[in-house]
């Protein structure tokens, strides 16, 4: 299989649809390239949206703040396929461990069958939902208290170091700095409750980097080319997130050599080694690093040739620029080219290959009967992942109360993802998850009559349009994760949902009213308004 470029995925491509099987059963009884185009309308109507859930929480809280219990009992509308039903369950739970420190908590959830479509995951697969329910109310919470809805936040949250009831160990945490950032930023302090139907308000979140499921693993091999360039196999796939700039940016680190020296294929099976791919955002803490190690790898093979080829002790070299130097004497050198040849010519044409390779969670595996810390979905015990990443983000909005229209002003995010190793990536990153939270809040919503899409275009499906996207702020926090390349972790699927809840929050605290739906349309925000004067629409 060949990879081919394509738009973000989200989860939505996490299975395969029929038309796609379709295509590819025609081409090869016919063995020739097959197209088949669907309508706007027909992906509105027979591809799945994300999943609808309805939550009922129940939080215990002492009147200093602590939370002391919690109890989720989730309704998931699956439509007429169950799918990935109870994996968005179990994940709704699991996502939101790392973020607050509760030590009495019960999940339950069950999948209900409807005359709908069936529903996939989309950008954090049930963490959304999750984290819009658990926000909403801590603002509750804080009102009925009397609390300052970051000071309670802030006071819950666990540290770097915690052990969770799992067996995961947050090795890296910056949520807290990533809150205090993002309040901070925003102007909460001075701003929060100064103006009428003006709001602000906060959202957390957290996410896998890659997860211990089958076959969560990745390999790499990287060639040393006879020009001194290198070629990196990987079967990573580029979706227009910057994988393969990424991939190649780890490999020049690690030879201290110009990027352009790199050569990425990727997405191969012909050639590439096993990888599972970005699912459950594996695509840094896991692929990264199999490619960090294989580079590694071939550092180690062209260095020990070195050795014997400038007859210098290996602590007296160095690479630098695609030269393999003598720290003592830079007069003794030898270029990635010449280590190649040396290969070729006293080395019985040895070929010089680094390989690497890593699994996500090393400790969990399950091999002809034998298991061991595998998750169970129905319990939620057994190990989940590595790493997390983090965000926390802050919102301003305005509501004119006669419409129901809201303006978003401002939006602060702040990512823990660890070290960052392509900064503009990053920045993409949690900017185009701001943007999609914007719209899931207060646009985007499949509406369904006796099972048939009522808005199967996107002139009735709103998108956000660029009038409508407010000044966004990203604050990378560098928390650095110890078993990440370089400190890297999770990037891509945070944001959304931390972005969701603070702008949800922001409205809520600018009519003085709840509303526990989204998205939140000016219909609603009128109706709660009213609802706050005592008044009905």
């Amino acid at each position: 299989m060949h990879k081919a470029y394509e738009g973000g995925p989200f989860g939505g491509k996490i299975r395969l649809f029929a038309h796609e099987f379709i295509a590819a059963f025609i081409s090869s009884i016919t063995s020739r390239p097959v197209k088949m185009p669907i309508t706007r309308e027909e992906v509105f109507s027979v591809c799945p949206p994300a999943r609808r859930m309805i939550i009922d929480l129940r939080t215990g809280v002492k009147k200093n703040g602590k939370i002391t219990a919690q109890h989720v009992k989730i309704i998931d509308d699956v439509g007429a396929y169950r799918r990935s039903s109870p994996t968005a369950l179990y994940l709704a739970h699991v996502f939101r461990n790392p973020i607050y420190d509760i030590s009495n908590l019960k999940h339950e959830g069950c999948g209900v069958y409807t005359n709908k479509l069936f529903t996939t995951a989309k950008r954090g697969h049930g963490l959304q939902q999750m984290m819009f329910a658990v926000e909403s109310q801590l603002d509750i919470i804080c009102d009925e208290l009397g609390i300052d809805k970051c000071e309670m936040r802030l006071k819950n949250f666990r540290r770097k170091g915690d052990s969770l009831p799992n067996g995961d160990k947050l090795r890296s945490y910056a949520l807290p700095q990533c809150l205090e950032a993002a309040v901070e930023k925003i102007g909460w302090k001075e701003k929060y409750g100064s103006k009428p139907f003006k709001g602000l308000g906060i959202g957390t979140a957290s996410m896998f980097s890659g997860a211990h499921n089958f076959p969560f693993a990745s390999g790499a091999m990287i060639r040393l080319n006879h020009d001194g360039r290198v070629i990196l196999y990987t079967g990573q796939t580029e979706f227009g997130i910057g994988v393969d700039t990424v991939m190649a940016q780890i490999v020049a680190e690690v030879l201290n050599c110009p990027i352009d020296y790199v050569i990425v294929n990727s997405g191969d099976s012909e050639v590439s080694p096993h990888d599972i791919g970005n699912w459950l955002s594996a695509g840094m803490f896991v692929s990264g690093e199999a490619v960090r190690r294989a580079a590694s790898d071939l550092k180690n093979r062209m260095v020990k040739y070195a050795t014997l080829g400038l007859e210098v002790p290996e602590k007296d070299l160095e690479l630098e620029k695609g030269w393999i130097l003598s720290r003592s004497d830079r007069s003794k050198r030898l270029s990635f080219s010449d280590i190649s040849r040396y290969g070729i010519q006293m080395a019985d044409g040895d070929p010089i290959i680094g390989r690497g390779f890593v699994k996500c969670v090393p400790e969990v595996y399950f091999w002809k009967g034998k298991y061991n810390k595998t998750a169970s979905l129905s319990s939620g015990r057994g190990r989940f992942t590595e790493a997390y990443g983090l965000a926390a983000a802050t919102a301003e909005v305005e509501v004119d109360p006669e419409t129901g229209k809201v303006e978003v002003l401002q939006l602060v995010v702040a990512d823990d993802c660890g070290t960052p190793i392509n900064i503009k990536s990053v920045e993409g990153q949690v900017m185009s998850q701001a943007v999609m939270g914007l719209g899931d809040v207060l646009f985007e919503g499949i509406e369904f009559n006796n099972g048939v899409v009522m808005n199967s275009n996107l002139l009735d499906y709103l998108v956000p349009t660029a009038e409508d996207i407010p000044k966004i702020d990203s604050i990378i926090a560098d928390s650095y994760e110890p078993n990440g390349p370089f400190g890297a972790k999770e990037v891509g699927e945070t944001s959304r949902a931390a972005a969701i809840s603070a702008i949800a929050n922001a409205i809520c605290n600018a009519v003085g009213e709840r509303i526990f739906s989204l998205p939140m349309t000016s219909d609603k925000i009128r109706n709660a308004i009213a609802k706050k004067k005592g008044d009905r629409l």
